[in-house]
């Protein structure tokens, strides 16, 4: 009887064993993975630049001088990709805090005539945006064009007169370095935000 317990007590410490070195391997490969993770390219530098953030004060790249930051793109009220744009941009902040990363948030309105500084103010309060991480910014409408498609090399269309509502404008994500240099793009899907971390906590 004795014999018996002592065989199943030593398969058990096999067992446990045959466990715990899975776990190391998988733990090895995770960390071997993340550590082979290719470094993003320098794709564009930015030139200096300043707005108007939600408070009505100029805020530009300046301010952002050894900051890694994600842009994004909207305008308050478009009513179709915008807030799929502003959810995903939420939750990238829920991801910061709770991971405590040095990662900011700007979002850039691409209707700056009619998003002036107090209605951006209002809207960042619609996605409990903290202030203190994610700026929004607004402008003289050539200067955030210029910015956007020669600068960030993304689309901004004019103003369809006909739908007030329409205007063309990119919905990525876009991956800004502490040098104000370009250094990817990503999908305003939720799902994509693993890989935008990921590239950040690799590169920065």
């Amino acid at each position: 009887m004795e014999d018996i317990i002592e065989q199943k007590q030593f398969n058990m410490q096999k067992i446990l064993l045959f466990l715990a070195g899975a776990l190391i391997i998988s733990i090895l490969l995770a960390i071997k993975h993340f550590n082979n993770r290719p470094k993003l390219p320098h794709l564009y530098e930015l030139h200096s630049y300043s707005l108007l953030n939600q408070d009505n004060i100029q805020f530009g790249s300046n301010n952002l001088k050894h900051k890694w930051y994600v842009a994004n793109f909207v305008f308050t009220s478009c009513p179709m990709s915008c807030p799929k744009i502003m959810q995903t941009m939420s939750e990238l902040q829920t991801i910061i805090k709770n991971e405590k990363l040095k990662l900011n948030l700007v979002t850039f309105s691409v209707d700056p005539e009619i998003d002036t500084p107090n209605i951006l103010k209002k809207y960042s309060l619609e996605y409990k945006a903290d202030n203190k991480m994610w700026t929004f910014l607004t402008g003289e409408l050539y200067a955030v064009k210029h910015l956007l498609m020669n600068d960030f090399k993304v689309v901004m269309g004019e103003k369809d007169i006909t739908d007030l509502m329409a205007i063309a404008h990119s919905n990525k994500l876009v991956l800004v370095d502490g040098n104000g240099i370009v250094r990817s793009y990503y999908s305003a899907e939720i799902k994509d935000l693993k890989n935008l971390i990921n590239d950040y906590k690799t590169n920065f």
